[in-house]
């Protein structure tokens, strides 16, 4: 079929055929670089020199042998999608109400749409083309939302019946109904109480069970929860679509893709978790969806309320500290040095969290308790609220941090300070603290005891400087690593 849509001018018009929108020369072959030079009747004509060419750049028209194509899909977005006006009012918008009716169950090769047109109360019969309707020897133009769902209805009446079982079906569906609540088209009763919901993501949640267990469960926007929840546990198998009864005595589709499905499998495999599988899985919940997390929408903080407290990591740390409760050996001026300690927990969403031990009990108290729970292979200790995991490392380094907050005899703190293992984090340290040294302590680091291996007269003077200095750093219990190039 071929509709006069828009005549330029004795040689140039636009007409609707099968396969789109044509500019056509009505004399001979359409040439873009000459329409400047064709006189013209209307707007649409004038804006044509620089409108094609536009068109053709943007992939939204075609140059043929024959003219200049421009597909249905793309004339019917021309302004909605693209602003472009140069179309408007050359043909009168369809006035006309849409009515869909079915027949058949979604997901069945029997389903099929039906759609009238209505003028007031009287259903009219038209022809359509495209984004055009024809009634009589009128032609309107469809606007996009109604071409659309039309078009969508038609292409899905066209498909193969194993097609029309298939995921793709419930798809469609979704699409037709959004489209006709988009219009206003009334839909029949089945059309009205049946919803189809295609998720762009799925949320993650969890059920607290008794004794503190965890199950993850999938949350789906628009989906009725509990019915969610009780299909998804209701089997160990993930299905393609999952039907649910809704509050108000309809029902609700969910359908999911391949992708999602997988998430629904990885969601299976935390159920009934206590104990340290629970607290490494809450502690960092997207590792679970590792290769699918793009699919899963977590909202699952390390902080999960009425759950616990889940910290990534936990490190024992010190802090030099005014206020401290702990001493460290006396420094140089015969004092002793204060400090803080505690744990320093990281989070798997980049916060970090310091809970200060309040004595040396409670050092060796949290040691003992993690120890043990290595022992009984619990794998986790509470702290403060907080489940820690248990590894050896941390476990070096509550060692190391009790050996800190221990203080030496009087003969023993004249030996060797206590070995750091840097498995405990030391904070503020590049802070420099500068002091007056008594004359004691002047006269005590100018003493130079030579080890036996080391003869009188070998050592050259800023070599004695060095060695002196070296000497003095180890009496004074300083702490760090000495670089040389």
């Amino acid at each position: 079929m071929n509709w006069p849509i828009a005549k330029i001018n004795d040689d140039l018009a636009f007409h609707s055929e099968p396969d789109g929108v044509w500019l056509r020369s009505q004399i001979g072959v359409l040439d873009v670089r000459q329409l400047r030079s064709h006189t013209s009747i209307s707007r649409l004509g004038r804006l044509l020199p620089t409108l094609l060419p536009q068109l053709v750049e943007l992939g939204l028209a075609t140059l043929e042998k024959d003219g200049i194509r421009i597909e249905y899909g793309h004339f019917a977005q021309l302004e909605a999608q693209h602003g472009i006006d140069a179309f408007d009012s050359v043909v009168a918008w369809a006035p006309f109400t849409t009515e869909i009716d079915t027949t058949g169950v979604p997901g069945t090769a029997s389903f099929r749409y039906y759609y009238r047109f209505y003028s007031g109360r009287q259903v009219v019969h038209l022809e359509r083309q495209g984004c055009f309707v024809r009634r009589g020897t009128t032609i309107y133009q469809l606007d996009l939302q109604t071409f659309s769902l039309v078009e969508a209805i038609d292409s899905f009446n066209s498909l193969p019946p194993q097609k029309k079982a298939s995921r793709e079906a419930f798809v469609r569906f979704a699409e037709v109904k959004d489209l006709s609540e988009g219009i206003g088209a009334q839909l029949d009763a089945f059309l009205g109480r049946e919803r189809v919901i295609v998720p762009s993501k799925v949320g993650l949640d969890l059920i607290v069970e008794d004794g503190g267990r965890i199950t993850f469960v999938p949350k789906i926007d628009g989906a009725p929860e509990e019915k969610m929840r009780e299909a998804f546990l209701a089997s160990d198998d993930v299905d393609e679509v999952y039907s649910l009864d809704d509050e108000k005595g309809g029902r609700v589709r969910v359908v999911l893709d391949e992708t999602q499905r997988e998430v629904l499998r990885r969601m299976q495999r935390v159920r009934h978790l206590a104990g340290v599988e629970k607290a490494e899985v809450l502690r960092d919940p997207h590792r679970v969806f590792d290769g699918v997390a793009g699919a899963v929408d977590i909202k699952l903080g390390p902080r999960v309320r009425g759950v616990g407290d889940f910290p990534f990591v936990a490190h024992p740390y010190l802090q030099r500290s005014s206020t401290g409760i702990f001493e460290d050996a006396e420094n140089i001026r015969g004092e002793r040095a204060r400090f803080a300690a505690g744990l320093k927990c990281q989070y798997s969403d980049g916060t970090v969290e310091d809970v200060l031990f309040t004595s040396r009990e409670h050092v060796v108290t949290f040691r003992q308790a993690a120890t043990q729970a290595k022992k009984d292979g619990r794998g986790a200790v509470d702290f403060e609220g907080k489940l820690i995991l248990v590894s050896d490392d941390l476990l070096r380094a509550l060692d190391e941090l009790v050996a800190r907050v221990t203080p030496l005899k009087a003969d023993a703190s004249a030996k060797t300070p206590t070995p750091r293992q840097y498995l405990l984090i030391y904070t503020n340290e590049n802070e420099l603290e500068y002091f007056e040294e008594s004359e004691k302590v002047a006269r005590e680091q100018a003493r130079i005891t030579l080890p036996r291996s080391i003869k009188e007269g070998i050592l050259q003077g800023h070599q004695l400087e060095g060695f002196a200095w070296l000497q003095r750093v180890y009496r004074l219990k300083r702490r760090g690593c000495l670089l040389a190039d």
